[in-house]
């Protein structure tokens, strides 16, 4: 693994490309996935050689919402190359409902966020397939306790 793919690489906590990966159909159907905040909410960002090692700087804490994909396409794109330059973080202003709020994010925080918009549509359609068979009449009880 390069020191970049090592830097980057989020924990195997919640929302992880490791959560995922082990997460069932029964689990999918309770999952809660962090809300998404509409497109154009990050109205500037720089790249910070700052490196944050805090648990909000690194991880998705209850009730934070994630930025889009396109809003973050501009910062993964670089993210190699900024990383290669020394830059650790990321500063952002997002704008919400409130007004704008300026957070900090290392970059495990961004794959974080990459990892669950990756994600979210799977994890959704897992719930209704679920869902699907749970209601059918075709399959008996312990082929659904399976699932």
């Amino acid at each position: 693994m390069s020191a970049f793919d090592n830097y980057c690489t989020p924990y195997p906590t919640a929302y992880s490309s490791a959560y995922f990966t082990n997460l069932t159909f029964e689990e999918s159907k309770n999952l809660m996935l962090p809300v998404q905040l509409p497109a154009g909410s990050i109205t500037c960002w720089t790249y910070l050689s700052q490196e944050s090692t805090t648990a909000v700087a690194c991880s998705i804490g209850a009730g934070e919402a994630v930025p889009v994909p396109a809003d973050l396409y501009p910062m993964m794109s670089g993210l190699r190359e900024a990383f290669d330059a020394g830059y650790r973080s990321v500063t952002m202003s997002i704008q919400v409902s409130g007004g704008e709020i300026t957070t900090h994010a290392h970059f495990k925080k961004l794959w974080l966020f990459t990892t669950i918009n990756n994600n979210r549509e799977a994890v959704t359609m897992a719930a209704d397939i679920l869902n699907q068979i749970e209601c059918s009449d075709i399959f008996l009880y312990d082929v659904i306790e399976h699932v």
